[in-house]
């Protein structure tokens, strides 16, 4: 199953979803706003038997269409990766404490202290 929000333009985002068997239609739907996504919730329902389908995910991505992204308060992450061509700037207000693997592969511009503590 695969869930895709993408801003595909500055007023308007498309959302689709595979099915779980891999062979019922995927379902897509357009989305007509300006405003920008601040924030992610996920509700499932109808769980009333012993047969959940509880929703996990095993890679959970957000990327930008743009080569810059910046963070301006405090964020814990599970892992972070920086793109090719991608700058991640922290800003002297934001802070960035990745939990798991931080991959760079782009440019991390941290406006104070950059620490890193392995496990």
């Amino acid at each position: 199953m695969l869930v895709t929000l993408d801003r595909t333009s500055n007023s308007q985002y498309t959302f689709s979803m595979t099915a779980r068997d891999g062979t019922s239609p995927t379902y897509s739907t357009t989305i007509n706003s300006t405003d920008a996504v601040d924030q992610i919730k996920i509700y499932i329902g109808n769980q009333a038997s012993n047969t959940e389908r509880n929703i996990f995910f095993n890679h959970f991505k957000i990327t930008s269409n743009s080569a810059n992204a910046s963070v301006s308060n405090d964020r814990t992450l599970d892992n972070l990766e920086i793109e090719n061509g991608a700058t991640l700037i922290v800003t002297s207000a934001g802070s960035i404490q990745v939990a798991g693997t931080l991959t760079n592969n782009g440019t991390l511009k941290c406006s104070l202290l950059l620490q890193i503590q392995q496990h």
